[in-house]
């Protein structure tokens, strides 16, 4: 990510010269950036899952759920989408009113075996 934002500088300086605004604008820019860089903590995940789908997610928050089609992984995240499996109000056959949380989910923040256990729950969703 900071080599996103040093690349941005680079070419605003290069396309817009050095004078005491563009000085100005850069300086504030990289003010925002740098507290952009600093702001953002990357919290653990932790669950536990099931064959069947059911994941109970510990960390960052506590969830219990099925995970959804809507989920999505390629080899370095997983985007999850987690529809709460258990209601007291209804039985669950209202799809659309699930509350449901997504989560984001890097590849060396889990084992190997648990990343490849998510990846088949997320296509089993699919076709189910």
């Amino acid at each position: 990510m900071a080599i996103v934002f040093i690349l941005s500088i680079i070419s605003l300086v290069s396309l817009w010269g050095v004078d005491w605004f563009s000085s100005l604008c850069l300086f504030v820019y990289i003010l925002v950036c740098t507290y952009f860089l600093f702001s953002l903590t990357v919290l653990p995940f932790e669950g536990a899952l099931s064959e069947t789908g059911l994941i109970d997610v510990k960390q960052p928050i506590v969830f219990t759920g099925q995970i959804s089609a809507r989920s999505f992984y390629n080899k370095w995240v997983l985007f999850l989408c987690v529809e709460e499996s258990e209601s007291l109000l209804f039985d669950g056959d209202l799809k659309h009113n699930k509350p449901r949380k997504w989560f984001v989910v890097f590849n060396d923040s889990v084992k190997e075996e648990e990343y490849r256990l998510i990846a088949r729950l997320i296509v089993n969703a699919r076709w189910a």
